[in-house]
């Protein structure tokens, strides 16, 4: 696999671990939220499982990232086309909510963007 294909394998990956790290923070909110009455209970289990549930998809794709078999594309454009197009497709099938891949895809174009700026 060509170096530049690593690098761009390597910053989607740090960049789908911190928004792992997004979304237990926004957890964390929303348990201080409820502590301190601003949200109650219930508002409180349905924030927290949606969250529990785009987490599991992001940790999903993450496996999924690390196994997608990398042929070689013409450009950044074409590399970060077909990963896309290969999550988005394991995400549908596994019924994961469609913000999981929303999220995964801003970062795969904040990767994108990057590496054509290098």
């Amino acid at each position: 696999m060509p170096e530049k294909y690593k690098k761009f394998l390597k910053m989607l990956t740090l960049e789908m671990e911190d928004l792992e790290e997004d979304i237990r923070i926004m957890r964390e909110i929303y348990q201080d939220r409820e502590e301190k009455g601003e949200i109650t209970k219930y508002v409180l289990l349905e924030n927290t499982g949606l969250l529990e549930n785009e987490l599991a998809g992001i940790q999903f794709l993450q496996k999924k990232l690390a196994k997608i078999p990398i042929v070689t594309c013409g450009s950044y454009d074409d590399l970060a086309e077909y990963i896309s197009d290969i999550l988005e497709n394991e995400c549908h099938e596994s019924d994961y909510p469609d913000s999981v891949f929303n999220f995964v895809e801003k970062r795969i174009q904040k990767v994108l963007k990057y590496m054509k700026e290098m």
